[in-house]
């Protein structure tokens, strides 16, 4: 309804007591009916001066299984959290417990270990964090990133969520996507909206939280002693012991909360020994530039060699130990025949059943 124009009111009143005989009045402006005629639609989102956790000291990435790669905190990349995360403190569990009627109580046996779900709150919409200049993204740029958000999480290929504290080194957990929820209200189309609302729900295989890799290495080297022959050089029995080239040992500190298993990799040329304490695994000739990859991990154990095909018939015998938390075990990495180039890498990763 349009409102009354200047001209609807008197210009003059008359008010008594008063020296002045005229004095203008304040219009007053009806209040507008309600005829039925919808009005402008209300703002499809509130103009954020930042995302919520654009203050916050842990650092939140996901690296997608599509290649990108999203700050979930900073406010910068136009996605962000807005109600934080779930199920990132303890993955499932069921302990293995015995029980007798000799004894109170129970006796734990072990864990077996489940899996977890993370679920996360996401926005995707620009702030005046990612456009300070107020310049929010609609119609095909606004698509173009939420089509890259929705790519990142998939249930066929893994990504990766990775936290950060000021204090600590990241941890990872490698994750499928198993349900994608769109929570938007607005009644706009999103690409006008500029703005869409998600529930993820992500799962992991390895149920456990990853640290950084530590890595020991226990190159080629040469010695100056020769093959023994069992008699003069050059000359004995259709057998001989080779000259060594590496005897090396370790002890390795799992700093984790929970076993952590080696993963090998063996160079040639050289024949090996490697395992954990008296747990050992014998590797057999491998020729200039082989080489074999040994995951110990019973949850993936495998042996790969250089293309990445399967190489269990490179090793003659294995015996796979894994290394407890909080405790250090004797490690060991030998080489026998070995030449130039010839080399063993262990890479230990700590397990952790927290985000932080």
């Amino acid at each position: 309804m349009p409102y009354p124009s200047s001209d609807t009111y008197p210009a003059a009143a008359t008010y008594p007591g008063s020296d002045v005989s005229t004095k203008p009045r304040m219009p007053t402006v009806p209040l507008p009916v309600d005829d039925g005629t919808p009005g402008p639609p209300m703002p499809s989102r509130p103009i954020l001066a930042s995302p919520l956790g654009s203050a916050s000291v842990i650092g939140i990435r996901w690296i997608g299984a599509n290649g990108t790669e999203l700050d979930l905190v900073n406010g910068r990349t136009g996605v962000f959290l807005t109600r934080g995360m779930k199920g990132v403190h303890l993955p499932d569990f069921k302990f293995n417990e015995s029980k007798s009627s000799r004894a109170p109580g129970r006796r734990i046996n072990g864990i077996t270990w489940g899996s977890t779900k993370v679920e996360l709150a996401v926005t995707v919409a620009d702030t005046y964090l990612s456009r300070p200049r107020g310049d929010f993204r609609t119609g095909a740029a606004w698509v173009e990133l939420d089509r890259s958000f929705m790519g990142m999480g998939s249930p066929l290929d893994l990504s990766v969520i990775e936290v950060t504290t000021p204090s600590g080194a990241p941890r990872r957990l490698a994750v499928r996507l198993e349900d994608l929820e769109s929570t938007t209200e607005s009644p706009l189309l999103p690409d006008i909206a500029g703005r869409a609302d998600y529930d993820v729900t992500l799962s992991p295989d390895h149920p456990f939280w990853t640290g950084t890799p530590i890595v020991y290495d226990f190159p080629y080297t040469g010695t100056t002693s020769d093959n023994y022959y069992g008699g003069t050089a050059g000359v004995g029995p259709p057998f001989y012991i080779s000259k060594g080239n590496a005897l090396g040992s370790a002890v390795v500190l799992n700093p984790g909360q929970v076993e952590s298993w080696p993963t090998w990799t063996i160079t040639g040329p050289a024949q090996a020994t490697v395992g954990v304490g008296e747990h050992l695994t014998y590797v057999q000739g491998l020729s200039s530039g082989e080489r074999i990859t040994i995951v110990t991990d019973p949850s993936r154990m495998d042996v790969t060699d250089e293309n990445g095909e399967r190489a269990w018939h490179r090793i003659s015998s294995y015996d796979f130990a894994g290394i407890p938390p909080g405790e250090s075990s004797d490690v060991s990495a030998r080489i026998v025949g070995g030449g130039a180039g010839a080399g063993i890498r262990m890479d230990l990763t700590p397990n952790y059943l927290s985000w932080y």
